[in-house]
This record gives structure tokens, sequence and C-alpha cells, in this order.
């Protein structure tokens, strides 16, 4: 709850759960301890960051002393430092606590540093499920795919285990493109989105429309697409988790990137970085001794 406190929202937590008194009082402390949570804990909770939240919702659970906990995209939004704290503890809950965690996650290069035990899930379906170096071989079996999960974080050993896919593997299967670079830009988004995010429909805006237009006349229809896009979704909806299917793709705005040899498709409300030259203006801003700025434009 947004306007009471961390610590408010354990007590109540607490107290529907049958705890009181100095008991509780005393559980509040020791989890917003482990929590790194002491600083915080008389703030109310609308003005905590994702990962301190994330942090208060797992005190909330332990509150209840559960010998289960199933936890949904823990490290959503979450920056990196916060992320590596959320997984070490969570780790802590298993092997010191005994706790039991089923975690959902599309982050699998970070569950898989946590985990005892991966299952994968395709359309509703459990296609793997063991330790994860027992992944690969039942994908392979199941489907006749080989897929190599994990890898060695160095130079010679990376390339060592790179060398051995490609001679366990001779013959790879031939490319299948998704589009056709003859076909419309239209027609390449449309098989982007509907192929590879499994949209239901292309939205374009007005000035979309009318850039694409102009780009076909220009000559530039032949180009690829690159297709820039929330990393939190398949859709272009960031609110819509995951793989959700049949939605529409909402393109806003569509650049010529003429030198890369290619157009950016830009849907949903995204933010986008401005290129840089190899030796960016500011490398040569400087200030003397008299304090005169030089190198400025």
């Amino acid at each position: 709850y947004p306007d009471m406190t961390g610590r408010e929202n354990l007590r109540m937590t607490g107290r529907m759960n049958g705890l009181s008194g100095e008991l509780l009082e005393a559980r509040i402390d020791e989890l917003l301890g482990r929590m790194g949570m002491q600083e915080a804990a008389d703030r109310r909770a609308g003005t905590y960051s994702k990962g301190m939240k994330q942090r208060l919702g797992i005190a909330d659970i332990l509150v209840k002393d559960p010998d289960v906990l199933i936890m949904d995209e823990p490290t959503n939004g979450v920056d990196p430092e916060g992320m590596r704290e959320l997984m070490a503890l969570i780790r802590e809950l298993a092997e010191k606590d005994g706790k039991t965690i089923l975690i959902s996650s599309h982050q699998l290069h970070q569950i898989q540093q946590i985990c005892d035990r991966v299952g994968i899930f395709v359309k509703g379906k459990l296609v793997a499920c063991g330790e994860i170096g027992e992944l690969g071989k039942q994908l392979e079996q199941e489907s006749g795919f080989r897929l190599e999960v994990g890898a060695e974080p160095g130079g010679k050993a990376l390339a060592k285990t790179v060398l051995s896919i490609i001679d366990a593997n001779p013959a790879p299967a031939p490319i299948q493109y998704t589009y056709d670079l003859d076909e419309t830009l239209e027609e390449k988004i449309d098989d982007v989105a509907k192929k590879i995010y499994r949209a239901g429909s292309v939205s374009y805006a007005p000035a979309a429309k009318k850039m694409l237009a102009e780009l076909e006349k220009l000559g530039y229809g032949k180009l690829p697409v690159c297709i820039a896009k929330t990393q939190y979704s398949f859709s272009d909806d960031a609110s819509l988790l995951g793989a959700p299917e049949g939605f529409t793709m909402n393109v806003r705005e569509v650049r010529l990137s003429a030198g890369a040899g290619f157009v950016v498709v830009i849907c949903g409300s995204i933010m986008t970085m401005p290129g840089l030259p190899k030796h960016p203006a500011a490398m040569d801003i400087d200030c003397d001794a008299e304090g005169k700025i030089t190198g400025l434009f």
C-alpha cells in the first residue's frame, strides 16, 4: 500500500496472519534488517524504488514464514546492482532458510545462476525440465533442435566452446529469412510483426505512413527494416510483459538510416539514444587557467 510505510505494511500483513505484540514487532525488525531496509522502514512505500518495493514484497511474504515462495519476474525493472542483490537474497532464502522458491521469469541468464532446476514453457506446454546442464539434451531429443545453455566467461574458453559446437554441427540448416527484400517496407514490417512477434495486425500513425510512402518513392523500399520497441514485451506495450499474441503493433515513427543501410521502425512509446561520431565534440571542450572555455559550438 503506497500510502503506508514499509513497517506499517508488514505490520498489517502480520496481524492479518494472526501475529501481534512483541513477537510481530521483533519479526518485522528482523526482516527489515535482513532486506537492508532499516533506513527506509518508516517512509511511505509509494516513495520506494522498484528494487526497494521488491524487497518489501519479499519481506511481506516472509512475515507469514511460508514453506514455499512464488515470485513472478522478481527483477523486472530493477537496476543491475539491485538485481544482483535480489538474486543473492533469493539464493540465501533457499540455502540458509530451507525455503522452496518457484520463480517465473523470462531472464534465463539470471535464473540459471540461482536455481537448482529450471522448467521451460512454450505456449503453455512444459518442453523441458531439469538442471541447466540437462536442458539442452532434453530439447534436442524432443524437437530435434540443439540448445547450448551457458558459456565460459573468457576469451579462449569461450572460443573453444563455440568451435566445439560448430564441429558438432557441420551441416547447419539453410537460413530462412523473415521477408524478401523485394517486398514493400510495409510488407516487411507486417512480416516481422506477425511472424516474429506474433502480432495480429499493424497500425501506423499518419506521419509514419507518409514517411514510408516517401521512402518508397525515393528508392529506399528495398532496404531491410529494424524494429525499435520496448524490451519488456514482444508487443510495443511495456505493460504486456512476455510474449502476448494477437495484439496490434503500433508504428509511431519511421526513420531512414541510409548510411547503415536500413529503415528504423519505431513502435510504441520509447526513447532512442542519439548516435555519436568516433570523436565526439565534447572531447575537445576545455577550460584554461583563466576560466575561458574553448571547444564549444
